[in-house]
């Protein structure tokens, strides 16, 4: 998001096997596989990531975990981010993403808008980055 606007969505389908898991594990998943494929814009930045899923607010904090939690764990390792909970009603385009069967995934990531010329000049002129 940017601005408090959705700039892009990603949907994954789950395998078969994928779709029987629990929901914190498929949540899990979908954090994952949303980080590895907007990798390029999130290494070595800090981001958020809000879900619905209230257990995974304390991902990072758990000491015991299985070994396929370890497994996803380890793919998330070398990025900085938070996880904060948002409920799915306060997120409606999210929740609407993850509620369209076997589809996962909703993490948002800012991608240029249309801009006219002038403006985008005026934003690069006064953008410190």
């Amino acid at each position: 998001m940017q601005n408090h606007h959705a700039i892009a969505y990603y949907s994954h389908v789950l395998p078969s096997n994928a779709r029987k898991k629990l929901v914190y594990e498929r949540e899990l998943m979908a954090i994952v596989f949303d980080v590895q494929k907007w990798w390029h814009y999130l290494l070595g930045r800090h981001f958020v990531v809000r879900t619905d899923q209230r257990s995974l607010k304390f991902l990072l904090e758990q000491r015991m975990v299985s070994e396929e939690h370890k497994k996803w764990l380890t793919k998330l390792l070398g990025y900085s981010f938070d996880i904060q909970y948002q409920l799915g009603v306060q997120n409606k385009a999210a929740d609407a993403l993850s509620r369209v069967e076997p589809t996962l995934g909703n993490l948002m990531i800012s991608t240029p808008r249309s801009l006219h010329l002038e403006e985008l000049k005026q934003a690069i002129a006064t953008d410190d980055v």
